[in-house]
């Protein structure tokens, strides 16, 4: 039996109220609705937002403590599901993929052991040019990574096959 590798999907930006929380509800209902097994993480640290709308499937953690930090990322392979998304807190973006690149996450998944997805929400201030600025490391890996798909259904990164989405679809 082969295993899927993890699949971690990064929701976030250095701004509050640009839509973060609205995209991860979306990509959890999305993943629920084709019967993709996903756990998610709210950093928003000790409220979680999040976790108000999907209480079964969210923990909330605090991205600054190594311990929370094990929680994601050493429990990848060991993870049931095998989807992972990360709703990062407002001004805590820029910080979270220094630490992945810090702790060898974004090498790991160049060497193709992890799918790892970024959704960068920008807000409509000229400070949202900054944030891409600050993560332009990130631009030049998913460039590598990326620059073979035109477009990627979302089913695809988990490798979902189409067979098992039409059946879904049928019954």
């Amino acid at each position: 039996m082969i295993m899927a590798k993890p699949v971690v999907i990064v929701v976030g930006a250095d701004k509050g109220g640009v839509g973060k929380t609205t995209v991860s509800r979306t990509l959890l209902d999305y993943f629920d609705a084709n019967n993709i097994p996903t756990r998610a993480f709210d950093t928003e640290s000790p409220r979680g937002t999040l976790k108000r709308f999907h209480p079964d499937t969210t923990e909330i953690v605090d991205m600054t403590t190594t311990s929370d930090q094990m929680k994601i990322f050493d429990t990848l392979n060991a993870a049931s599901p095998s989807v992972t998304v990360i709703d990062v807190r407002a001004g805590l973006m820029s910080p979270t993929l220094t630490s992945l690149r810090d702790i060898g996450f974004l090498d790991a998944a160049r060497a193709g052991q992890i799918t790892f997805a970024v959704f960068h929400m920008l807000g409509p201030s000229i400070a949202s040019l900054d944030e891409i600025a600050a993560t332009a490391y990130v631009r030049h890996w998913l460039t590598n990574v990326w620059r073979e798909f035109d477009r990627i259904q979302l089913t695809d990164l988990v490798g979902a096959s189409k067979s098992a989405r039409i059946e879904r679809k049928a019954s």
